[in-house]
């Protein structure tokens, strides 16, 4: 059994060690300088932690702890968040230990799959460099395309993908800049300016101006919600819910263990959901969600609110409504929420930050799969169509055979599929089901 993975991040090797671990093998591509790292963890700068502990690191279902063991953390230290870049080479590392280990049986293509066509014996792979593969089955491993500020050319000062070397360095240390979103990467490009000796004011905007919370500092223990706000939540009576959620709150709970216990939880209820409810919940409840449940470093809180508190950064309720460029700079008009009035405002530099939200249609090899009928987008817009497996269905509704997803694009199905405990959860399974052995799923 040969299957090819696309992508080789965190869900694109984890899925590679899986499916060598079964017997199958394997062709791993990816043509960026990323290669075994991702952008999460290749493309990180040294204060950039991670947002979970080191003990729970670890790419195997079976061993979370295996990253703080490959450091030779002890103790209390492992339960740290260690910098990003460190993960990174964790990775590299296991990659790299697979290939000795493996030998024939791991190839990593250096080049990126443009397009993919089922044939009578599986699936043929075509690279952007112009090489063929086949496969028995293919895995793709490539994260959700990134949010777009909008249609056509980006205009000189936005910055549509920060993560792209050099991305900051035009940015003078005086520059008034505006960060278009309030979550993690928000955080992350916060404390990038901060490293750069920048001095000018950051203005980081979203709809509710909602921050990442802190991880407590004693960590937490999970606990589950009262009965009768479990009960609504699984029937999708979303104001019920949030109103156990408010009394047990209320009562003592921290957000943070009644949010940590859902993740087991959280599928079941997201496929129990019909349609118009998970709408309702990604309209009005995810900023919520993902501030409680997307939480950062106790010490990279206090720096932004160190900031805050000098005066360097501003939290605001705001939407972007348009942009122009001029010789002044960036000219953005920001209605804060609530208002019923624009203003208008000059940066030199604005850096959108939004997420994953993108268009699967404007990726190419998935806006070729979509062509032939081989994928489906997911109605919720956070993916592809795929069953609670990961096997890809088609624009009518059927699975595709040898076609399995692992990561962010699965999110439509089961909402929670970003944190590295469902991403390895998930590679361990596909690699059951694409190396010919379901029952081990």
């Amino acid at each position: 059994m040969r299957v090819a993975v696309i992508g080789s991040g965190f869900a694109g090797v984890s899925t590679a060690l899986q499916l060598l671990a079964r017997g199958a093998e394997v062709a791993l591509l990816d043509g960026s300088e990323l290669r075994g790292r991702g952008i999460a963890y290749g493309r990180a700068r040294p204060h950039h932690l991670l947002n979970v502990p080191a003990d729970r690191m670890g790419l195997d279902p079976g061993d979370a702890g295996a990253f703080a063991d490959w450091l030779g953390l002890s103790g209390g230290a492992r339960g740290g968040f260690r910098p990003r870049a460190e993960y990174g080479r964790y990775l590299l590392d296991r990659l790299q230990a697979a290939r000795r280990e493996h030998g024939p049986a791991l190839q990593v293509v250096d080049e990126d799959a443009h397009s993919l066509q089922r044939d009578d014996t599986g699936w043929r792979l075509h690279t952007n460099a112009g090489t063929t593969l086949q496969a028995d089955a293919v895995v793709i491993a490539v994260g959700a395309p990134a949010s777009s500020p909008a249609r056509g050319a980006t205009p000189a000062g936005v910055v549509a993908d920060p993560w792209q070397p050099g991305a900051l360095d035009g940015i003078a240390p005086d520059a008034e800049v505006l960060i278009v979103g309030t979550g993690l990467t928000m955080a992350d490009l916060v404390l990038t300016l901060d490293s750069r000796n920048h001095r000018g004011r950051i203005v980081a905007i979203s709809r509710r101006g909602l921050l990442p919370r802190p991880h407590p500092a004693d960590g937490v223990v999970p606990q589950p919600l009262p009965e009768a706000a479990m009960t609504a939540l699984e029937q999708g009576r979303l104001a019920s819910a949030v109103r156990g959620f408010r009394r047990a709150v209320a009562a003592g709970a921290a957000p943070e263990a009644l949010v940590d216990d859902l993740r087991g939880h959280t599928a079941r209820a997201w496929r129990g959901w019909p349609l118009a409810v998970r709408q309702r919940f990604l309209r009005h409840l995810r900023p919520w969600w993902d501030t409680v449940r997307h939480r950062i470093p106790a010490q990279v809180a206090a720096e932004l609110e160190r900031l805050r508190a000098r005066g360097r950064l501003e939290i605001a309720a705001a939407r972007l409504e348009a942009l122009s460029v001029d010789a002044g700079g960036v000219r953005a008009t920001l209605r804060r929420r609530r208002s019923a009035s624009a203003e208008a405002r000059r940066f030199a530099a604005v850096l959108m930050a939004t997420g994953l939200d993108g268009d699967v249609r404007e990726a190419p090899l998935l806006a070729g799969l979509l062509s032939q009928g081989l994928a489906a987008a997911d109605p919720t817009g956070l993916g592809l169509a795929c069953t609670p497996e990961g096997q890809a269905l088609d624009t009518n509704g059927r699975p595709v055979p040898g076609l399995f997803l692992v990561g962010a694009l699965r999110r439509g199905e089961c909402w929670e599929s970003t944190a590295v405990a469902e991403l390895r959860a998930q590679a361990a399974a596909v690699a059951a089901l694409a190396a010919g052995n379901p029952a081990d799923a």
